[in-house]
């Protein structure tokens, strides 16, 4: 009988079971992904959120909430809702810096800060923050019912801590039966406050606030309680030398269990005459700090060693890269750029029909543009573009020179996208445009050539009641036909710069009527000045006050974006 010896190559039945084997793998590896996310995306929605409220008059506290912001979600993983009251011009700014800023752990809301103001309209006070104080006694009033327990925060703060550990002090409060916590006051309490009410020493402060307003809503007469404590106390003493702070002060001795001491290290007051060794002893361990906060005037420019050292810890905050705090999936939001209008708002406020010059610079060249400006008499809006370390040196040069700086000029911030490399600037001509406040703009397209003497400001505003509203007028170089510049009404630019197109494009598919000059001056402004007054901490102090404190976040981390 024959046998026959059969031979075949069997490697593509091997691939036939390897095949579907792999990609089986894949989509479980897949799933396994898709799944991890929504139980963390699930995590994150059932987590507590942490409710807090800030009081921003003036765009300069505007960017310290940013600071603050990072701050927090430095040491918390969950999800945090800020109630920033502010007044118009820090509504827009903060408005922008949330839409901006991809931020999945943070919802936000903005309420009228003259609400406040009117509120409080009666109180008199001696306090340099003035009346605006007089919020933290009802907030229960203006929040939403959903909102029962609220952490109100001074902006002038910096977390060192995860929140959730000072918010699970609700809980020490409830059991007590107390609605509202404070730590003690780091300040002598003078001759003229030793009068006021006050359960020990030195009394409370307010720049750390917890309230329970579900029971501040409970108590039916708490409104009337306290005012009437304001009126006893200023009819003895008259205008009151800390405004909410004596009130609470005077409450906590007369209500005792309504009032929850928290520890000193939830609110280590610093300044010039604060107690320095109160909360961190004769040896400042600064290790136990939760909760700095800068308390005098002068905020960042102390000299005393707990000053020093807490304001070298909030720059390397600062620096941190704000895209690492933000959503960890690429989405439309994910990239958009980081805006924060007025970083330094104009001092003085523009005529109408003034003509604004409107541009644009990379930080390298920011400061001698700065210094530029003083020479337009007219108002400027500049936007600058560069990362979080760059605004810090940005933000302290201006704090520096701010005699040496034009009352005129407004300055903004964009931040790159994720990823971006190239100059945007195309968004960064529509943000000087959007943020000028007179019916005219100089729209400036090549900055160091344009001439900003008094004689070209002059020249324009001469023409403003003879041109059209369909009018343009371009500004070529006086050595060749490139346009470095063109006028035309606010609304004019808007539409061009929406449209994406250039000027000599919008002449053609608007059908402007124009008309063409030359200006132009030597290139001389290349970046000679330098911020040589400020110390910056080094990456070994950042390193071991940020990654050793922090459990869920490295110094100097990137952006973790998955597709």
């Amino acid at each position: 009988m024959a046998v026959f010896r059969l031979r075949c190559n069997c490697n593509w039945m091997r691939q036939l079971v390897i095949i579907p084997l792999v990609l089986h793998l894949l989509y479980s590896a897949h799933n396994a992904v898709r799944e991890q996310r929504a139980i963390e995306a699930q995590r994150l929605e059932n987590s507590t959120v942490i409710h807090i409220a800030t009081l921003n008059e003036g765009v300069s506290r505007c960017g310290q909430i940013e600071i603050l912001i990072k701050s927090i979600l430095l040491y918390h993983k969950g999800i945090i809702h800020i109630h920033a009251f502010a007044d118009v011009r820090s509504r827009e700014m903060l408005s922008v810096m949330f839409q901006t800023w991809a931020l999945d752990r943070v919802r936000w809301s903005t309420y009228e800060m003259e609400t406040v103001h009117e509120s409080g309209r009666w109180l008199p006070s001696m306090h340099h923050s003035g009346t605006i104080g007089v919020f933290k006694f009802f907030p229960d009033d203006v929040l939403p019912l959903y909102v029962e327990k609220l952490i109100v925060i001074d902006s002038d703060t910096l977390l060192l801590d995860d929140i959730q550990i000072l918010h699970d002090y609700f809980h020490l409060m409830e059991k007590q039966g107390a609605f509202w916590a404070t730590t003690e006051d780091q300040y002598w309490r003078g001759a003229d406050r030793e009068i006021y009410p006050h359960k020990d020493r030195l009394g409370e402060n307010n720049g750390i606030l917890l309230l329970d307003l579900k029971k501040m809503r409970e108590i039916g007469d708490w409104n009337k309680i306290w005012k009437n404590e304001t009126f006893s106390l200023y009819q003895k003493v008259g205008p009151l030398m800390a405004s909410d702070q004596d009130v609470y002060t005077s409450l906590a001795y007369w209500f005792p269990t309504w009032h929850y001491r928290l520890p000193c290290v939830y609110n280590f007051q610093m300044g010039e005459y604060a107690l320095e060794t109160q909360c961190v002893g004769e040896w400042r361990d600064f290790s136990v700090i939760k909760i700095a906060h800068w308390t005098e005037g002068i905020k960042w420019d102390g000299v005393n060693t707990n000053v020093k050292f807490f304001t070298q810890v909030y720059r390397c905050v600062q620096r941190m890269d704000g895209s690492v705090f933000g959503v960890s999936r690429v989405t439309e939001k994910s990239l958009t750029r980081r805006t924060l209008h007025y970083i330094k708002d104009a001092a003085e406020t523009p005529e109408r029909s003034d003509i604004t010059l409107a541009a644009h610079v990379p930080f390298n060249r920011s400061f001698d543009m700065i210094d530029r400006m003083n020479r337009w008499p007219g108002p400027v809006s500049l936007v600058v573009f560069g990362n979080d370390d760059q605004k810090m040196r940005l933000n302290n040069y201006l704090h520096k020179n701010k005699n040496g700086t034009s009352g005129r000029l407004a300055v903004h911030f964009v931040h790159p996208s994720i990823g971006e490399l190239e100059y945007p600037s195309s968004y960064l001509a529509k943000i000087s445009v959007d943020t000028s406040r007179t019916e005219r703009v100089l729209v400036a397209y090549e900055l160091e050539r344009l001439d900003v003497s008094r004689g070209l400001y002059s020249k324009f505003l001469k023409r403003i009641n003879q041109d059209e509203d369909t009018s343009i007028s371009i500004i070529r170089s006086r050595k060749g036909s490139e346009i470095i510049g063109a006028v035309m009404k606010k609304t004019l630019a808007q539409l061009v710069h929406a449209k994406e197109i250039t000027a000599e494009e919008a002449v053609e598919q608007l059908r402007l009527k124009t008309s063409y000059s030359t200006s132009e001056e030597p290139i001389n402004y290349m970046n000679t000045l330098f911020d040589t007054t400020v110390s910056y901490p080094d990456e070994t102090f950042c390193h071991s006050q940020i990654s050793l404190r922090s459990p869920i976040m490295r110094w100097n981390e990137k952006p973790k974006i998955l597709l």
